[in-house]
């Protein structure tokens, strides 16, 4: 299943606008993963995309890499926001700010030009032979041989001239945030109730059992709607939000899925990160989150149904991606909850549903 993509015709270019603590071209900070990949599959022809990510550890957020124009797109990993942009190749770029030109095929990004053109700033800081010279919302990193990294090391003395008459030149640009990042991120915050069967978004209250006209006078109209084979059962798609709602064929609402967007799940993309909180208890002392670990949700839980998981994988030739596992419960005097695990242990989807009879 594709998520509609708006269309954006054009193509990808090696000419950037650079707006420091903003955004680079049409790629702005704050937005979102679907937005992004929209502006790169808009283009003509669309560039080779990489998605990288830690397997086993997501915190340090989510890369997007286009190899043919050393661009790096880095999303913070809650909000799952743009939250800077590289530059890898600025000698082969041409970069504009303000109107002037940072670089070009006739200009090379040198230390004495970047610096003649914004001005004074801070010392910069060297890290091995990287030295980062920084204004308010953009760093420009230089490599500095090593012959030379001792003259910088201890002294606030910036790098325009090397002893043999020679300037760094920038090998990597960055535009980043300001402030915190988080205040970028606009999304909404879904609070769930196990014990009740509901959703919370903002000042509106979905309820399992509800019929799809009440949804659709609450949410508006679904992006899609899909059957499931060889039932009478069907979904709402709510791709922005990240939620499926599902219906039995007597148009009654079962099931609400959350889905959390994990790198490397097979519906990544196709869904927005579903910012969600479940209440288990009417006391709200016990939750679980789109940020829980299993094991925080095993705590909170106790022992799944059958203690065993159900395993979803497809065969190999039909699914690149790795296998993940069903968890399920049944609270006393609550509904149904399914919660879907990846092999890092991260929450992939989460459903609350209305038990069989």
């Amino acid at each position: 299943m594709d998520r509609p993509s708006p269309s954006m015709p054009g193509q990808l270019a090696v000419e950037y606008a650079i707006y420091p603590g903003r955004g680079v071209g049409d790629f702005t900070l704050g937005q979102k993963i679907s937005e992004a990949i929209a502006i790169i599959r808009a283009s003509n022809p669309p560039p080779l995309l990489e998605v990288r990510y830690p397997e086993e550890d997501t915190a340090n957020g989510i890369l997007l890499v286009l190899p043919e124009h050393q661009i790096e797109l880095q999303f913070e990993k809650r909000s799952q926001c743009l939250v800077a942009v590289s530059l890898n190749d600025p000698e082969h770029t041409t970069m504009m700010q303000n109107g002037a030109t940072l670089s070009s095929s006739s200009l090379v990004p040198t230390f004495a030009g970047i610096y003649r053109l914004l001005g004074p700033t801070f010392p910069g800081k060297l890290q091995d032979q990287d030295y980062l010279l920084s204004y308010p919302g953009i760093t420009f990193v230089f490599k500095i041989p090593k012959q030379f990294t001792a003259l910088y090391n201890a002294r606030e003395e910036l790098p325009l001239e090397f002893p043999d008459g020679t300037t760094p030149v920038a090998s990597s640009v960055q535009v980043h945030c300001i402030k915190d990042p988080s205040d970028l991120c606009a999304h909404h915050e879904l609070v769930a109730m196990l014990t009740e069967g509901t959703v919370r978004l903002d000042s509106l209250c979905l309820q399992l059992g509800a019929s799809p006209q009440e949804v659709q006078q609450m949410l508006g109209e679904p992006c899609a709607v899909c059957h499931k084979p060889n039932s009478d059962e069907y979904l709402y798609n709510y791709f922005a939000l990240g939620l499926d709602l599902v219906f039995n064929s007597s148009h009654s609402l079962i099931k609400f899925v959350f889905h959390c967007n994990q790198p490397g799940h097979r519906d990544f993309n196709i869904y927005d990160k579903c910012h969600f909180s479940m209440l288990i208890d009417k006391a709200g002392e016990q939750v679980i989150s789109c940020e829980s670990t299993f094991g925080q949700a095993e705590a909170t839980l106790g022992e799944s149904l059958g203690g065993q998981p159900v395993l979803n994988s497809a065969p190999a030739s039909n699914n690149p991606f790795k296998a993940t596992k069903f968890y399920g419960w049944q609270p006393t005097g609550s509904y149904g909850l399914i919660l879907e695990i990846t092999n890092a242990g991260e929450i992939a989807s989460a459903s609350m549903f209305v038990p069989c009879p």
